[in-house]
């Protein structure tokens, strides 16, 4: 039997419903009231710190409802304070800072340094993990100048450490974040959280820097140390992480089987145990194991992995660049399934993401000028005397800067003026590029047709091949090398290479590099989309396994970066 509802009926019977939800939440949250033992409701703000401090996930609205039913004088900012980490661990960052807030007004109003000095760390922690890390760097400085002050070395190498993280993520910072790395791992013989849970999460860090500057090795080295230290106190979370790291670090030296290991020992610790703040160690391992299975070329496992990061996130993760870069892994393996309906969709997400999030790491990048420049006043200030006696070796200093910046001035017009010449160049030989192509197909059938033999068939065989792969683009895959090409036209290495140098006149890297570049600029030219990539993007696209190789090559080729053949194909 089918029923039809009229308008009036509908609007009655939501507004009966709306009603009936209304009464039943009320109904339960009375439940949840009555249920709350006296045993808490009588325990005194420290005891119920304590009982907070090693409560369990899921947990914390129920610690909410006690705190907010306590008197005002018995809501301490320590209190607070492990409430909001307790939101925090739960990645409610939103109330975490609700109550952390809370915390550091009651902290800064007792000139309890040290309490606010940790309360900065867990805000600046709880905006790190959200992905804000211009707020983060906020904080981080605030709890750092209170340690130097206080001379408190332990909260001082916590708060640098995150610290360094942010600087990691920032190209022009991650040499300054190397450095602090190093320092940090000098003075971890004299911390007091040697071979802690601390020393585990400091171990981390510097993983995560020894990763952003491609040292591999390291990473293996001080993520085993950490494994040791973090199995001999049963610490998960540090060991799933540190688990992922040595996976990444493996996978970028191209041993495979290890780095598969790894990440399913991740996998493993991430399912059977209840981590909190595993957001990082989930969305990596998946990413990761994703990137196996594409190089594979078995798309479909690969978008198993992807969707299950899709699936769990948040939508306020998308600011995060482990989730964007994940968008855009995800559409390239639709578009190699031929499904090119979300490939695009997931293309156009990640270069929204990807333009937004490049806004924020400018912002962030600002805030760390900002630093710098309070530093530079503040050391200004205490030097003031002593400027004063050399002022007159300062103008002759800026006199020679002046100097030096005009020569510098006149040096980058010669450059713009070179770069402009060889990117007209450039737009005059790709417009006549394939009437070039169709060219160079005769004079390769002429010169086949007098120095290849009739009997010769299989180096006929191989310059036909390699004219299908050319055809086919194989060459944008990143896994195109000698061997694989070799194996695709039915030869051996040493002699496809022989016959690239008789016949293409050039060595198979070069010929390799030339294929890829002259792809580049076509498409460069032809599709506005393809140009609003960033460089990085761009290098994958085209078969380069990082934007400095593409970058480089690209150079060599036409004498300009391609980040300046972009920009002014937009003026063509």
């Amino acid at each position: 039997m089918t029923f039809f509802l009229n308008k009036n009926t509908f609007q009655l019977l939501a507004f009966t419903i709306s009603i009936l939800l209304y009464f039943t939440s009320s109904f339960y949250a009375q439940e949840l009231s009555l249920r709350i033992p006296d045993s808490l409701k009588n325990k005194s703000s420290q005891e119920l710190t304590q009982v907070i401090k090693v409560s369990k996930r899921g947990e914390a609205a129920f610690y909410e409802q006690i705190v907010l039913d306590l008197k005002e004088e018995g809501r301490t900012a320590i209190l607070y304070k492990e409430l909001g980490k307790r939101f925090s661990k739960e990645e409610n960052y939103k109330k975490a800072h609700k109550y952390l807030d809370k915390a550091l007004v009651i902290a800064t109003k007792d000139n309890d340094e040290e309490a606010v000095c940790v309360i900065s760390i867990l805000k600046a922690n709880a905006y790190l993990l959200d992905g804000k890390n211009k707020d983060a760097i906020t904080f981080y400085d605030r709890a750092i100048a209170i340690a130097q002050k206080r001379k408190d070395l332990r909260l001082e190498t916590i708060a640098t450490s995150s610290y360094m993280i942010v600087l990691s993520q920032m190209d022009d910072q991650l040499e300054r974040a190397f450095k602090i790395a190093d320092n940090l791992l000098k003075e971890l013989d004299r911390s007091p959280d040697k071979n802690k849970k601390n020393h585990v999460r400091l171990l981390e860090s510097i993983c995560d820097v020894f990763l952003e500057k491609e040292r591999y090795d390291d990473v293996l080295f001080y993520a085993d140390k950490g494994i040791k230290i973090g199995d001999s106190l049963g610490f998960k979370k540090g060991l799933a992480d540190l688990y992922v790291k040595k996976g990444i670090a493996f996978y970028y030296k191209k041993e495979k089987e290890k780095s598969r290991f790894f990440l399913s020992k991740a996998v493993m610790l991430l399912e059977t145990e209840a981590l909190e703040n595993d957001f990082y160690q989930t969305v990596n391992t998946n990413y990761f194991l994703a990137k196996h299975y594409y190089d594979e070329v078995l798309y479909n496992k690969a978008i198993h992995h992807l969707e299950a990061i899709v699936h769990t996130i948040k939508r306020e993760d998308n600011n995060k660049l482990a989730v964007i870069q994940s968008y855009f892994l995800l559409a390239s393996c639709y578009r190699k399934i031929g499904n090119y309906e979300e490939a695009w969709h997931y293309n156009d997400l990640y270069v929204t993401l990807y333009k937004a999030y490049q806004k924020n790491e400018n912002k962030t990048r600002n805030r760390v000028f900002e630093r710098e420049l309070d530093v530079g006043v503040e050391k200004e200030r205490e030097q003031t005397n002593l400027e004063k006696t050399n002022r007159k070796y300062t103008q002759i200093g800026l006199f020679v800067v002046l100097v030096m910046l005009g020569i510098v001035g006149y040096n980058f017009w010669r450059k713009q003026k070179k770069n402009k010449t060889l990117f007209n160049n450039l737009i005059d030989q790709i417009d006549q590029l394939e009437s070039q192509n169709q060219n160079k197909e005769l004079q390769e059938k002429k010169k086949n047709s007098t120095e290849i033999s009739i009997d010769d068939d299989k180096v006929h065989a191989v310059l036909k091949g390699l004219a299908k792969l050319e055809k086919q683009e194989y060459f944008l895959r990143p896994d195109c090398n000698l061997r694989a090409i070799a194996k695709k036209t039915k030869t051996n290495a040493t002699y496809l290479s022989k016959i690239i140098n008789t016949h293409k006149g050039k060595k198979f890297n070069e010929y390799m590099n030339d294929l890829r570049i002259d792809y580049a600029l076509r498409r460069l030219k032809e599709d506005r989309r393809f140009r609003s990539f960033s460089i990085k993007s761009i290098a994958l696209e085209v078969g380069y396994k990082s934007d400095k190789s593409f970058a480089k090559h690209f150079k060599t080729k036409t004498g300009i970066n391609p980040s300046y053949y972009i920009k002014n194909l937009e003026n063509v």
